[in-house]
């Protein structure tokens, strides 16, 4: 006890100065609608992963906004997704675009055709499979939505969405497929294709690492600190930073967007990262770190500090990472709140907005 009395660093007053920099700092990074540069996000992301002792993703994929990413998670990792693919493969190889190609891909895959024909017949499977798994995952997901979110999306965010998800796992599913569609087809039966798309996909994405990268760091970070810096000091930086700036961004900004994604992308909101919006609590961290001294009892968040500064939310996976861009458009009140008489309040580059009023508007009228 005397111990930790000993090595609390007490600080009777605080620079406020000091505390109003910080403040606007991490406002301007959680408001930013400044464009991503994605070579130093990337860069971020793989700093996050390292000190969390992760490998660094085997893949980023871009999404165009945290809608997009949420809804793009959530429908690859939907088993009915799976199950959708090998139906849509197991229905266009037998017929497709009306003409039975049964036998052109068994000879075609097998590689005793001429390579142009070849690469003709994967061409229009691929492209009837595509086709078949967009409309039918697109329904279902759009039947699990509430009227707020579905007013939210446009075509450009499921065309985001799609691109996203074929960057994500195409090239791994058809892998699957290639080496399924040949044996299925002469057992003519389902079940090795079935096997074949599961098996390529099942170490493609890895599990959650969310509470490594992110949770687990925050809370050994603020038991660092905690002993480290005394109560006074510390809770007057918290109240200052942490308590004020998560109106402004989480409460105000973010949260808005987590309802959207909660109503139709299942846990992809609780599994990701916010990036940008996580500056409310960033800032505290910055803060000690920086002004105070406390490199090394906050050094686990070294990587987050960064991503937040450079990127908006992503979603990370053992071996895949989803990133989205910051907004393109933020409109806000006096008090911080998101407010447009006129067009959306919060919008994203493929088209994600949310339109609202503030409270103080609607209450005079506004509306």
């Amino acid at each position: 006890m005397m111990l930790a009395m000993e090595q609390a660093v007490e600080v009777a007053t605080l620079d406020e100065n000091s505390l109003d920099k910080w403040q606007d700092k991490w406002t301007a990074i959680g408001l930013s609608t400044e464009p991503v540069d994605r070579k130093l996000a990337e860069a971020a992301i793989g700093t996050a992963y390292r000190v969390a002792d992760l490998d660094a993703p085997r893949r980023i994929v871009w999404c165009g906004s945290p809608f997009s990413l949420g809804l793009t998670r959530s429908i690859i990792l939907d088993e009915y997704f799976l199950e959708c693919t090998a139906e849509a493969v197991w229905r266009n190889v037998k017929t497709a675009d009306g003409t039975r190609i049964k036998d052109e891909i068994v000879d075609g895959i097998a590689g005793t055709m001429r390579l142009v024909d070849g690469i003709q017949i994967r061409k229009k499977l691929q492209e009837s499979v595509k086709c078949t798994i967009r409309a039918t995952m697109t329904t279902r997901h759009l039947t699990r939505m509430n009227e707020p979110a579905k007013s939210s999306v446009c075509a450009s965010v499921w065309d985001n969405v799609w691109d996203a998800i074929w960057t994500s796992v195409w090239d791994k599913m058809w892998s699957g497929m290639e080496s399924g569609i040949r044996i299925a087809l002469r057992k003519q039966t389902k079940r090795e294709l079935d096997n074949a798309i599961m098996n390529s996909l099942a170490s493609h994405v890895g599990g959650s690492v969310k509470q490594k990268l992110w949770e687990y760091p925050m809370e050994k970070s603020w038991a660092d600190v905690r002993d480290s810096i005394g109560s006074q000091a510390r809770v007057q930086v918290f109240d200052r930073l942490w308590s004020e700036l998560r109106v402004r961004i989480w409460d105000n900004v973010a949260k808005p967007i987590g309802e959207r994604i909660k109503a139709t992308a299942s846990d992809s909101h609780v599994a990701s990262a916010y990036g940008q919006h996580d500056a409310y609590w960033l800032a505290f961290y910055d803060y000690m770190r920086e002004a105070r001294g406390l490199a090394g009892q906050t050094e686990r968040l070294r990587g987050l500090l960064d991503v937040a500064k450079s990127v908006g939310w992503f979603t990370p996976h053992a071996n895949l990472c989803w990133v989205c861009e910051r907004p393109n458009l933020l409109r806000i009140d006096k008090f911080g709140r998101l407010d447009a008489l006129d067009g959306p309040a919060l919008s994203y580059p493929d088209g994600f907005s949310i339109y609202a009023r503030s409270e103080a508007l609607q209450a005079q009228g506004g509306l």
